[in-house]
């Protein structure tokens, strides 16, 4: 499929160019010039045949995925062992048998050790009103799913959920294998969902979908209608906060649909106390912190390699402290495996004990294994600075190869990548003035036309301090305008041929001024040079208003939002740039190359060229061109590598990063933090205060940090609180939140009538800022912060839209209808005078 949007929007642009020369030659045939009469009979019935034939094409390409095969028994039997291979492959052999604890068996050469391979946790099994209990060791956890249907794992950062998850996956499979009527366990992650906003089935089956499974969509939908997929879902505290609350009700809503299908969800058990809901998966598996008899038992099973580690703890037993969750202790296991006492870190507070035990195990994590590309322990730490830098500059967890841009380079790199890649768009632009003016005016003007545009292109190509990568943010390339047009339904097709007559019609209009000044000027026939001038002029504003149009329908679709890449193959965006690049410049070039080459013959042709590389190259061909440019000068600086997939999958390899879909993540959010803070020795001078700089990423420095921006009114605020409002409890979180909102709400301006346009337009992101930093405190469903987060929302909503209407945006009438949902939620709750704030403020918003 990946060339119909091509082949439509040939047909598309063929039917328009058609039309409009079909009917000015049948209105102008007393003026057209003598070798066009004998080839007017084509006209017509080439716009018949087009379409006649491009409607059903269109209808064809995008009413479906074309023709698809029955569910037969067959297939379906094929389709499930081709997808528990897949599963096998992706999360078993991609995730788990690479996560640190697995590895560390591995690499340790202790995995013929049976009981090191069990589980490392204790689990307390809580269900409805019963006791909690604990869960034997040997019960199998297909036992546990079978028995209790709906599972919440629930434990502390770094305890090992993700783990589990993956364990029941691997349990589940060998089920599925061989039992054919089980149903196929498939791991989803929650994160995902928000941008989806739909059902969880209708998101199940896209992500069924989508380039990580590849199921087709007729099989998907089969699936999960017939309850044929059992739902694993990681990571509900993943989830933005603004939508956590949303998308566990969205789970309750399906797990009550199905109530007969088994399904998982695992969550920090912070979050899921912050809440406030809790679903009707009523059984809850807890993992426990490990205790100090658990801890001292598994160190002795290594044996003597482990002599040195436990001496030092039986002389600093602070140092008990670090191995508390599975992750930790698998760290201390890989670092001082084979080391004396002497070498375990004993000195200083627990934050630089960590920060040495991760230390060293990195070095043996890069050392330890002999095979895989030679990379010394120096390079690659500087290396993983700078992904982590990366990632902690955009408060992201995810990287993507894509995510390389002009900004990581130091300053005098970034310069020099804008102005070489500034340098062909202007002369393109140049280029594409100019030869259409020489070709119409002469070369005097053209020249004149063509020097001017580069210069004014160029200069403002050159302010531009960043050039970024465009790529599409829908999944499948299929969808990439169709998916755009269904969203605005008429309002798309409206849009596009409204603008391309209006601007049609302009160019007729100015077509026919510059022919009759090229009359004054060459003089030439009147109704010839008015036929030429009106006829370019009308070609030319249909094909600029229409592709403006397209442009305008799909704004946002080549956003570059790097959510969109994580189910994709690695490098996928920077193939949709390429191929897109090429897709507008055909767009652009071929009509143009033919109406041009028509009337003027080579140089015509050479015309339309030239316009079709300055419209590829302006889209995406520049970010593709800075995109290299910048991968090139980065590692020529030692800060990135050359081979970039290479070092990630080495770092996959070595323990310290994991490979999910089409991005990479660090084993554990420790490992992102230890890295982002780092001042690597080796990295060249202009990369030391320039580019990346080293981020803290602590979450309560995160969270000081937003205070003080609020204090300044930076513009980051809401990213830092979305950011630590997914790794903190609401309990700590909170408050915090509401000082930020505070203080941000004593630097707003208050509304006034006559208040200027510049003052106002500085004063509307301060009142969306206090509405966002509310929003989120009622989505964090603290017990007693969230209603008055709510209650103030109200009040600013009601305040903002009654004083001040041109604050009136999608933004503030989205606030509303949120506030009005938290405030009847306040009220239904009776909470004592937040209850009677709630219903006054409701009450006024209803009425607005």
């Amino acid at each position: 499929m990946r060339g119909n949007n091509r082949v439509l929007w040939v047909v598309i642009i063929a039917n328009v160019l058609t039309a409009v020369v079909a009917v000015m030659t049948n209105l102008a045939t007393e003026v057209v010039p003598e070798s066009w009469r004998p080839h007017l009979w084509i006209a017509w019935p080439v716009l018949g045949v087009l379409v006649v034939g491009g409607i059903p094409l269109a209808i064809k390409l995008y009413g479906g995925n074309g023709p698809q095969q029955p569910v037969t028994g067959e297939r379906a039997a094929f389709s499930r062992r081709a997808m528990l291979a897949r599963l096998r492959t992706v999360w078993i052999e991609g995730v788990l048998d690479r996560s640190l604890y697995r590895r560390t068996l591995i690499d340790l050469d202790l995995a013929e050790r049976p009981d090191l391979l069990k589980r490392s946790w204790d689990v307390l099994v809580e269900h409805g009103t019963e006791a909690a209990r604990q869960l034997d060791r040997d019960t199998a956890l297909v036992d546990v799913v079978d028995r209790h249907r709906g599972l919440l794992v629930l434990g502390a950062p770094g305890a090992g959920k993700t783990t589990m998850l993956l364990t029941f996956l691997e349990d589940l499979l060998d089920e599925a294998s061989r039992d054919d009527v089980a149903p196929i366990p498939v791991v989803f992650q929650l994160s995902s969902w928000p941008a989806s906003g739909k059902p969880l089935a209708e998101w199940f089956v896209q992500e069924l979908t989508g380039p990580l499974y590849g199921v087709p969509e007729d099989l998907a939908e089969d699936w999960i209608r017939n309850d044929r997929v059992l739902p694993l879902l990681d990571g509900l505290d993943e989830v933005a906060l603004s939508h956590r609350l949303a998308c566990a009700r969205a789970v309750d809503d399906f797990h009550r649909g199905h109530q007969i299908l088994p399904l998982i969800v695992s969550s920090r058990i912070a979050d899921y106390d912050a809440l406030g809901l809790r679903l009707s998966l009523d059984t809850a598996l807890l993992i426990q912190p490990l205790t100090r008899p658990q801890t001292e038992d598994y160190l002795d099973r290594f044996g003597e390699p482990l002599a040195g580690l436990r001496e030092a703890l039986r002389g600093e037993p602070s140092l008990w402290e670090l191995l508390r969750t599975p992750f930790l202790l698998s760290v201390a296991v890989r670092a001082y495996h084979g080391l004396p006492a002497g070498d375990v870190a004993t000195e200083g507070t627990l934050e630089q004990r960590q920060a040495e035990l991760i230390t060293a195990f990195v070095d043996r994590a890069v050392t330890r294994r002999k095979t895989g590309p030679k990379i010394e322990t120096p390079d690659a730490v500087r290396m993983l600075a700078y992904v982590a830098r990366a990632l902690g500059h955009q408060l992201e967890t995810y990287y993507f190869i894509e995510s390389v841009s002009t900004n990581w380079l130091a300053k005098w790199s970034r310069r020099l990548v804008v102005a070489v890649t500034a340098l062909p768009a202007a002369l393109l632009a140049g280029g594409s003035i100019g030869l259409p003016m020489g070709l119409f005016f002469g070369w005097p003007i053209g020249l004149g036309f063509g020097v001017l545009g580069w210069g004014v292109v160029g200069y403002g190509l050159l302010t531009v301090d960043e050039v970024e990568l465009k790529y599409s943010r829908f999944r499948t390339r299929r969808g990439q305008l169709a998916n755009e047009l269904e969203d605005v339904q008429v309002l798309g097709p409206l849009m596009i041929g409204l603008l391309g007559v209006a601007c049609g019609v302009l160019g007729l209009v100015g077509g026919v001024v510059l022919g009759v000044v090229r009359l004054v000027m060459a003089d030439q026939r009147f109704l010839g040079a008015v036929f030429y001038g009106g006829l370019i002029g009308l070609v030319g504003g249909a094909l600029s208003g229409f592709m403006v149009a397209v442009a305008m329908v799909s704004e946002g679709t080549f956003s570059g939002d790097s959510n969109s890449l994580r189910d994709r193959p690695s490098g996928w965006g920077i193939r949709d740039a390429v191929s897109m690049c090429a897709v507008y410049a055909l767009l652009a070039g071929v009509p143009v190359a033919g109406v041009l080459g028509f009337f003027y013959g080579p140089i015509g042709l050479v015309t339309g060229v030239v316009i079709g590389f300055g419209v590829g190259y302006g889209h995406s061909g520049r970010g593709v061109v800075a995109y290299w440019l910048s991968r090139l000068l980065l590692a020529r600086a030692g800060v990135m590598p050359a081979r970039l997939v290479r070092f990630l999958d080495f770092a996959v390899d070595r323990t310290l990063m994991l490979k999910v879909g089409g991005g990479y993540m660090f084993t554990h959010r420790l490992l992102l933090e230890h890295f982002a803070e780092l001042e690597p020795p080796g990295v060249r001078g202009g990369y030391v205060h320039g580019g990346l700089r080293a981020v803290d990423l602590r979450p309560h420095v995160l969270l000081e940090r937003a205070y003080a921006e609020a204090q300044q009114e930076a513009g980051s605020i809401t990213r830092l609180l979305s950011y630590t409002g997914s790794v903190l409890p609401a309990d700590v979180w909170a408050p915090a939140a509401l000082k930020i909102a505070e203080v941000l709400e004593s630097r707003v301006q208050p509304a006034a009538e006559r208040m200027t346009d510049q003052a106002n337009s500085l004063r509307i992101p301060q009142v969306l800022a206090v509405i966002a930093v509310y929003s989120m405190l009622v989505g964090s469903e603290h017990e007693q912060l969230s209603a008055v987060a709510a209650v103030r929302l109200g009040e600013w909503v009601k305040r903002e839209m009654a004083s001040d209407p041109r604050i009136h945006t999608v933004a503030l009438v989205s606030a509303k209808l949120e506030a009005i949902k938290a405030l009847e939620a306040v009220v239904a709750s009776g909470n004592g005078q937040v209850t009677a704030d709630a219903a006054t403020v409701l009450a006024d918003l209803k009425e607005l």
